[in-house]
């Protein structure tokens, strides 16, 4: 809807509910708008309304490698290469992990590591099935072990090829 000036009805301010809808798969988020700021009126021009913003579920922000990464201390840049290594994790009570994450243009795998850093055998990059695709939920799998074998803690290390990342997920036993 646009005012009598032809701005849409939240071109002068908007105010969200504190409270926003959580879905399965979305979040949604309803606002009210006004067309010339909330406190301000200029002869019935003004319009408001009720709208609602949406984003998929945990995509408020995301990681994705630089374009090129040149560091001295590699032998040639990288193109669209990165990885995000995370804190040791509990993984006793967990069946699985899953990544919310955009592979669509590219993949992503996940390998293990122990307290010091070293790559645990059966779930290195190599071992890891690469993900591929765009999706909320994508399980984390490896070609020989399962999640049955996983450590009780771990460190995750994610590597990004073309790909964005925005949540992972330990699914609880």
């Amino acid at each position: 809807m646009a005012s009598a000036d032809g701005l849409p009805f939240e071109a002068g301010s908007i105010f969200t509910n504190s409270t926003p809808v959580i879905l399965d798969d979305e979040i949604q988020l309803y606002y009210g708008g006004y067309s010339m700021g909330a406190t301000s009126w200029d002869d019935g021009l003004q319009t408001s309304g009720i709208g609602l913003a949406t984003i998929p579920r945990d995509r408020f922000a995301g990681v994705r490698p630089l374009a090129v990464s040149d560091q001295p201390t590699l032998s040639e840049p990288l193109v669209d290469t990165g990885q995000v290594t995370l804190k040791p994790l509990d993984l006793s009570a967990c069946a699985g992990i899953t990544l919310n994450a955009d592979a669509s243009a590219g993949e992503i795998c996940v390998e293990l590591l122990d307290a010091d850093g070293y790559r645990l055998p059966g779930f290195t990059r190599d071992d890891s099935v690469p993900i591929a695709g765009d999706s909320l939920r994508h399980p984390v799998r490896w070609t020989a072990r399962g999640s049955d074998d996983m450590p009780p803690e771990a460190m995750l290390r994610i590597h990004l090829k073309h790909a964005e990342l925005f949540a992972v997920d330990l699914v609880e036993k």
